[in-house]
């Protein structure tokens, strides 16, 4: 089984999100910067900007050597965010889940 090993550089400012593509051998933009501005992070994860929510995680996932039957190896590492849309009423953060790793727990404010 042939090993390929990709590397990606994320930079990140005001103007957008560029990486490096060690194939082409060039830095390339991935997108906008959605990030500016004023961020506040009001639990583990979880983001408010610009009136907007977003949650962040990080997703692997792991292969089989089909010649080893045993060894397993990182196929893929993947950062997603996700929009929960526009603040509306937090509420009160009552407890974490797990050191809040899992999550957490809010009560509705009345």
């Amino acid at each position: 089984m042939k090993e390929t090993t990709y590397i990606i550089w994320l930079f990140v400012n005001n103007e957008g999100i560029y990486y490096y593509d060690n194939q082409k051998k060039k830095q390339l933009r991935a997108g906008d910067n959605i990030f500016v501005g004023n961020v506040e992070e009001i639990s583990p994860n979880i983001f408010l900007l610009m009136m907007r929510i977003f949650t962040i995680f990080m997703l692997m996932k792991y292969g089989k050597d089909l010649n080893i039957v045993v060894e397993t190896f990182l196929a893929s590492r993947n950062t997603v965010i996700y929009s929960l849309g526009k603040k509306r009423c937090l509420g009160k953060k009552v407890n974490d889940i797990e050191s809040g790793t899992v999550g957490s727990i809010w009560k509705k404010r009345k």
